[in-house]
């Protein structure tokens, strides 16, 4: 028989289950707010970086029309150049670099690819090698025997760390023996001075001028020297738009211009990279460093 007593107890235990359903119904719909909350503000920023890589690969275009114009050498002279240009309502800042400025791992000598290696901070002898493992796989290749510059990475020695220094330097796309002065970083120029100051390979880096295909530098005599169009030449295109302090879209692509209106370039690649922290780099030791003869 139940009691009265009973009954409370029932109706008591009903109501807390109750209060605890409600309870949890109210921490599932927190919950299920909050992840919407987050999910929005989610697809938000990703709305936001979209519409950044659009207006930078704008820029991207914009700059190559600028490259295609007629004297458009006089503008944009054969070296390192920056753009300050404007997309749908959006600030880009466009930076382009020709490739002819770089050492290319399938043509350049091996005495540009060992002092590169070794003004980074690699042991002379080492540097020495790995240019010379390379020299003889290019040889013994029947077509580009590096494909992308990452392709140096198979070399023992070649750090992550190395790699991200030396890569600025690179490239498979310059189809140049030797380095243009006047297109080259700073940080490249700075190699160069060094090696000459050390007779690398036994050469006078500085005094050897002028467009010799056999030449390790070229074009040091004047920074403007570069008279014909930029047909046939290959360059880096990079946009960078700033969404916030903090958070930057940038957008990279490597080109050909081709002269030919029907086919005004070539992509060689094109791709996304968000903002990262400066590699630091360790430089040589000039001190340290005796003559690296071939």
């Amino acid at each position: 028989m139940t009691t009265s007593k009973d009954t409370k107890n029932d109706r008591g235990i009903a109501l807390i289950s109750v209060l605890w359903a409600l309870m949890i119904l109210s921490i599932l719909a927190l919950s299920v707010m909050t992840v919407v909350r987050v999910q929005s503000h989610y697809a938000s920023n990703i709305g936001q970086k979209l519409k950044a890589e659009a207006v930078a690969d704008a820029g991207i275009y914009l700059a190559i029309q600028k490259l295609s114009a007629p004297g458009a050498v006089r503008k944009l002279p054969g070296k390192i150049s920056s753009l300050n240009l404007t997309f749908a309502g959006k600030d880009i800042k466009v930076t382009i670099i020709p490739e002819d400025g770089k050492i290319d791992l399938n043509m350049s000598h091996e005495v540009l690819i060992a002092a590169a290696l070794a003004y980074n901070g690699m042991d002379e002898n080492e540097a020495t090698t790995i240019a010379e493992d390379i020299r003889n796989i290019r040889r013994n290749s029947s077509e580009k025997a590096f494909k992308i510059i990452s392709d140096i990475r198979q070399f023992k020695g070649i750090s992550g760390q190395l790699y991200s220094c030396i890569a600025p330097y690179l490239t498979v796309y310059s189809n140049r023996v030797g380095v243009n002065y006047s297109a080259a970083s700073d940080d490249m120029k700075a190699m160069i001075k060094w090696a000459d100051k050390v007779r690398w390979g036994g050469q006078n880096w500085l005094e050897i001028s002028g467009g010799q295909v056999s030449s390790l530098v070229s074009g040091t005599r004047s920074v403007l020297q570069q008279t014909g169009s930029h047909a046939g030449k290959a360059f880096t295109i990079r946009a960078e738009i700033a969404l916030n302090d903090e958070v930057k879209v940038q957008r990279t692509a490597i080109i050909r211009i081709t002269g030919n209106r029907r086919e005004p370039f070539w992509v060689y690649k094109w791709e996304s990279k968000y903002q990262n922290a400066d590699i630091k780099c360790k430089r040589i030791d000039e001190k340290r460093l005796g003559f690296v003869g071939y």
